[in-house]
């Protein structure tokens, strides 16, 4: 109590300053948004995340296109191609014509999976029938690639013709 009697203010406490809250990177939903760009495919037909989080197209030109994840610094960015069947299409042309008609079509890639459990492991459904009446040349099956895209593997069966999805843990 000062003089007078009357009770002194008391000091103020200075503000802290409040720590930056960090932007959350998420993808928002609602607002049209070209997250892929355009370009880069023709007609999609499946789709993954990686580990990393970015995102893996399997579309009917005969590749898988990679693309950053929506956490990254540029969501959408092409990366390149992950996986092509222009290779494998070639090879199974110029190495086995007699089994492969002509008309027979490409082998496309129909639908992608990457499993957190595979240890990296993607799996992409290829088979060249669009259409039911398309000639079968037995190349439908599952290609197995590393998460770098390199093809370590082919499973082939008879159960995978024209197999369009993958699913599973």
């Amino acid at each position: 109590i000062g003089r007078g009697g009357k009770q002194q203010p008391q000091p103020q406490p200075k503000p802290q300053p409040q720590p930056k809250k960090q932007a959350k990177k998420t993808l928002k939903f609602g607002a049209k948004t070209s997250f892929c760009g355009e370009g880069f495919f023709s007609r999609p037909s499946g789709l993954t995340f990686l580990e990393n989080g970015d995102l893996l197209v399997a579309s009917l030109n005969q590749q898988v296109s990679r693309f950053a994840g929506p956490a990254s610094d540029s969501p959408g960015r092409y990366e390149g191609v992950f996986y092509s069947l222009f290779k494998r299409n070639f090879r199974r042309r110029v190495e086995r014509p007699h089994e492969v008609p002509v008309n027979s079509p490409y082998l496309q890639a129909f639908d992608i999976h990457a499993s957190r459990h595979q240890g990296g492991r993607v799996f992409i459904t290829v088979h060249s029938g669009l259409r039911k009446s398309d000639p079968r040349t037995g190349d439908d099956g599952v290609v197995v690639c590393d998460e770098a895209g390199r093809e370590i593997g082919f499973i082939q069966s008879e159960h995978f013709d024209q197999a369009n999805m993958l699913t599973g843990e």
